[in-house]
């Protein structure tokens, strides 16, 4: 677990919380707030997720981590210079 894994839960709680409010006091907008920081958690924590998987792979399998990364950074290179093609 890192830190945006627990960053994550306590935004979707917060958000949660203040959709709750808006929904008791019929503010729309504070509603809809909270609903954006319930996303805005989820993917944090998705993101904590993933750099945990990451870390896993690395110490368990060095060599599979580093072709798997050079793999994704041949394709962001292919995709950011997509456009300067003539």
């Amino acid at each position: 677990m890192n830190n945006h894994t627990i960053i994550g839960a306590i935004k979707e709680k917060a958000g949660a919380l203040e959709e709750g409010l808006g929904k008791v006091t019929g503010d729309t907008g504070t509603e809809l707030r909270g609903q954006g920081r319930q996303i805005e958690g989820k993917v944090e924590t998705m993101l904590g997720d993933v750099l945990d998987s990451a870390r896993r792979l690395y110490e368990e399998r060095p060599l599979v981590s580093l072709l798997a990364l050079g793999s994704l950074a041949l394709a962001t290179l292919s995709i950011l210079t997509r456009g300067n093609r003539a």
